[in-house]
Parts: structure tokens; sequence; C-alpha cells
């Protein structure tokens, strides 16, 4: 009885053991994916590591990986080591290993593994030892794609040099990247004639010209083109923020030197091989309130601006040189891109938002008794003496009327009268306030819009067509040849194109062109300027007003004779 029993327990697991084979196996981990092989050996530099090395035994049986890595498979030894070791010694196993043996160890590691980045970056060097350029360049985009450690991402810039130095290269070759078409070719065409009317000052300089239709996928393409194609030592280009900054990074990848004319917001961080030659936006706020606070001694400032990336950064930067220079904000409101009513925000910097907080003006209720915003029943407390206003010339025209309704007093230059000024304050007449603005004052529409309350407004613009007599000449030239007035686009683009053809003129290389265009000095419209570290070209804003009867002219109260911080040579 007993023996049958025992005799039906055993046939009861015979039949188990095959169902729980399959549980099993159908529970087991996931495949991992695949790592593609290299189709050669690395060669006999790459030596097996040995214990004392500092790298533990290698699987004799690794090979190039498969598409699956098997669930019963033992873990290959070079990873199993890996494992063990600090994280500080990783990087230099994973480099002693043969790519074999690195293949069979990444195939095995797990997404999150310590020793992943290095095994990738391992594989990618071998590829490129052997040749493999393409695949080489695949699986440091793969490896890049994983947001590695910031050690990993070193080493792997320094094996996407190894492929620049191997592209051709074609002396004294550069290359013009606008957008020629599309809903942006009018300022392409413009940048294109200022670009033509340079080099044609300069012989023996090639030039091949790119259209990225305005758009960032097409620039990054065309970059691509242009160096693996044309073998360009240089590019001249794009011009708009989206399509400059995805050509800069193919560029910076590729290692050829990008001059281009964006005002892109750190655009030059992108690297090295990365250059431009356009006023920012940190300049231009920089200079023009220095010049409010060392030349005329405003040190009390009021900000009103758009609340876009423009307005935003223009305001941060503003701020930040008014404090530099020991004045102070008194107050900073920003307000909606498309409004056309800016009566909330002026009320809000001149007390007469919260009237719950503020005491009512028998003078003031008199002298506004038709107003329906009892706001004009107290007196405005205006305690700045300029306001900062960074918006396009058409927008700020709108405004400064707002201004002057809200009882902000401005520094126009009609005589104002002192006596009909004491008698509106009660006796004692309020402290003009200087208008500040943007390169966007420079504008037909601030003039139109604006009327007599644009006179002696402040701004700045990167050129002016009398500023110098390079200016002047490059203005009549332009007009000439174009029938058209000059911007500062065509003026950027000009003496960019005469600083890059200089670069290139010498015959070299690449890096050769990236080292002349980093120590660059120009004598140009812009009078002269030179290449920062940043990657930025360092030159004087104008200075600007408005003059009754002569409309836009130059300040001649501008810093260029004391600034330390300026461009050798001025």
């Amino acid at each position: 009885m007993n023996r049958a029993r025992a005799c039906g327990r055993r046939d009861a697991v015979r039949t188990l053991i095959p169902l729980l084979a399959l549980v099993f196996a159908a529970c087991g981990p996931a495949p991992r994916p695949a790592v593609p092989a290299l189709h050669q050996s690395e060669g006999p530099a790459a030596a097996e590591p040995t214990q004392g090395a500092g790298a533990g035994p290698q699987d004799a049986s690794a090979g190039p990986a498969g598409p699956t890595q098997s669930p019963a498979a033992p873990r290959p030894a070079a990873l199993v080591h890996l494992e063990g070791l600090p994280d500080r010694q990783i990087a230099q196993a994973a480099h002693a290993l043969t790519p074999q043996a690195a293949q069979a160890a990444l195939a095995a590691a797990e997404a999150d593994h310590p020793a992943r980045p290095w095994l990738q970056l391992r594989v990618a060097r071998a590829a490129i030892d052997q040749g493999q350029d393409a695949e080489g360049r695949r699986l440091l985009d793969a490896l890049a794609a994983s947001a590695p450690p910031a050690d990993v991402q070193a080493a792997a810039q320094a094996e996407r040099a190894r492929l620049a130095d191997r592209l051709p290269t074609t002396a004294r070759k550069i290359a013009l990247l606008l957008p020629l078409s599309g809903p942006y070719a009018a300022i392409g065409r413009g940048a294109r004639q200022a670009v033509e009317l340079a080099l044609s000052q300069r012989p023996g300089v090639q030039v091949v010209v790119a259209d990225t239709r305005g758009e960032a996928d097409e620039a990054a393409r065309q970059v691509e083109a242009l160096v693996r194609e044309q073998g360009v030592v240089g590019i001249l280009g794009p011009v708009g923020q989206i399509e400059s900054a995805a050509a800069a990074k193919v560029a910076q990848r590729l290692r050829v030197p990008l001059l281009t004319l964006s005002s892109a917001p750190d655009l030059t961080d992108v690297g090295d091989h990365v250059f431009r030659h356009r006023m920012t936006r940190k300049a231009q706020a920089r200079y023009v309130a220095r010049h409010a606070c060392e030349q005329l001694g405003i040190k009390r400032f009021a900000i009103l601006y758009p609340q876009t990336d423009y307005g935003r950064r223009l305001m941060r930067a503003f701020w930040a040189a008014v404090e530099a220079c020991g004045g102070e904000i008194r107050g900073a409101q920003g307000y909606a891109e498309d409004t056309k009513d800016f009566a909330e925000p002026i009320k809000k910097l001149i007390g007469r938002w919260h009237l719950g907080l503020r005491k009512r003006s028998r003078h003031w209720e008199a002298l506004n008794r038709k107003a329906r915003d009892k706001a004009l029943h107290v007196p405005p407390e205006v305690d700045f003496e300029a306001i900062y206003i960074p918006d396009g010339g058409g927008r700020a025209g709108l405004i400064l009327p707002f201004l002057k309704y809200w009882d902000i007093e401005l520094r126009t230059a009609r005589w104002l009268d002192p006596a009909t000024l004491a008698a509106k304050y009660e006796g004692v007449a309020p402290s003009l306030v200087q208008v500040i603005g943007s390169s966007g004052f420079n504008s037909r529409a601030f003039l139109r819009r604006a009327g007599d309350l644009a006179h002696n407004a402040l701004f700045v613009d990167a050129f002016w067509p009398t500023a110098n007599p390079a200016a002047e000449a490059f203005a009549q030239a332009y007009q000439a040849k174009t029938g058209r007035a000059a911007d500062a686009l065509a003026a950027h683009a000009h003496d960019a194109a005469l600083m890059l053809a200089r670069a290139a003129a010498g015959g070299g290389d690449r890096p050769a062109v990236r080292t002349a265009l980093a120590a660059a000095r120009h004598q140009g419209v812009f009078g002269p300027v030179q290449v920062q570290p940043d990657g930025d070209v360092a030159f004087w804003p104008v200075l600007l007003t408005v003059l009754p009867g002569h409309g836009i002219a130059l300040r001649q109260d501008d810093l260029r004779a004391q600034d330390e911080d300026a461009p050798e040579g001025l």
C-alpha cells in the first residue's frame, strides 16, 4: 500500500516538472536589446586585461552579441568584474576590454548599470579605430541620447573630434547659410547681398551658398552636407534663432567654425566652434543703462516690459546693469504681449492701483473732477527718474501717451512751462522722467505713434549709417547695389563675412580657421571689434535719440572714450 502511494507521488512529480519549466521560461527575464557587433577584431593593440592590471579575467567564449541574451547563460566575466569595482575604476577597466568582451558585457548590462555608458563608449571607440566611422557615429549618438555622466560626455566628445578630423577639407572654401526661400527669404537675400559686397574685396576665397528655408532641420542637414560633401572650413550664418541653434549643435559636433548672425540667447554656450556677430540683448541693455547712470546721472529707474522672452531677458539684463553702476530699480511691471491697454501696470508703478491705501486729494479731485477713474483723485507717486521700455517701436509708441495721461511727466524736447507744472503739482514741479528703450525704438513706427512724446528718448542699436567713415561707405555701396537702405543685419553680415574670409584666407584647415577666428580683430562698419573668449564679437552699440525736426539721430555723449571693458583699440 505504501509502495503504491510512493509510486503515485513520483508519477505526479514527473508530470509537474515539464509544466514548471514552461512557467519559469514564460516568467523569465525579458530579452535585452541587441548590441551591434563590430565587423573586424581590434587587433593586437588591445591586450586582454590581467588581474594585476586592475581588470578581471575575460570570458573566453564571449564573442559578438546576438539579438538576445539567454536567461540561463552566465553573466560575462568582464561584466561581473566591473560590478565589483569602485566607480572611479570602471572607466579604466572598461577601456582595457577587447571589443568582443565589451560587446558581450554591454549586451548583458542592465539599462541602469553604472558601467553601461563606459561600455557603450568602448564599443564606439573600437568602431572608430577600425575605420567604421558611420557605425561609430551612430553609437556615439545613441550614447548621447541616454544622457550619460559628464565625464563620459567629455570622453565621447573626444571621439567625435577624431571623426571630425577625418572629414574632407577644401582650403579657403567657406559657406553662406541663410534662409533664401520660405517666409524669411527677404531677410536672407538682404544678408546675402551684403556678403557679396564684402567678399568682392577678398579674392581667392571660394564661397558656396546653402538655403535653410528658415527651418531648423534643414539648417542642421545643410551643415552636415557643407562639411561632408563640400569640405568647407567655416560657415557664416544662419540668422533665425531656431535654425541657428540647430546648426550650432551640428557644427560643434563636426568641429567646423560657425559664425552665426543670430541673437539667440546662450547660443555660443554650445561649444568652442560657435561664434556670433550680432548684438546681444545683454549688451544693449548694459550699454544704455551705463549711459543713463554714468553720463546722465540717473540712479532711480522703473521698468515697464512685455511679458515675452525678449522682454524678460532685457528687463533682467537692464536691472543687473543698473545695480552694477550703483542705481536702483524702484518698480517693474509687465504687460501682456497682445494688449493695447497699459493703464494697470502704469498705475501700479505710480501708486494709483491699490486705492484703499491712499488718501484722496482735494486738489487732484478738483483737477480731474470729470474723470471716471478714481485713481486720478490721488496724486501720482513717481519716485523714479527714468523708465525703461524694452519693446518694439510700434508698441512703445502706444505706451508713451498712456504715461502722459497718468501724469508721468516725460523729458521731451518741447519746453515744459515750469509755472504750469508747479500749479499742477501744488507748487512743486516734479522731476521729468527720461524714456529709455531698446533697439526696437529705431523704427518709423515709434516716431509715427509717439509723436512729440518720442523726443529725447534714449535707445541703442547695433548700426548707424553715419557712425563712422566705414559705416558710411558701406551704407552708400549697399544702397547702390540693392536700392535699399542698409539695416543692422546687412551690416553684421558684411563685417562677419570679412572676418571669416580673413580667417580662411591663410589656407589652413578647420582647426586653423577656428584659432584665427577666435583671435580675430577687425576694423569695419562697427568700428574696432574683437572676438571675446565666449565666442561673441564685442563691439560698440550706437547711442540714438529723437530730435525735433530731424527724427532719429546719433547722440554724442557716449561712453566710448572711458569704457575700461571695451575691446582693445577703442
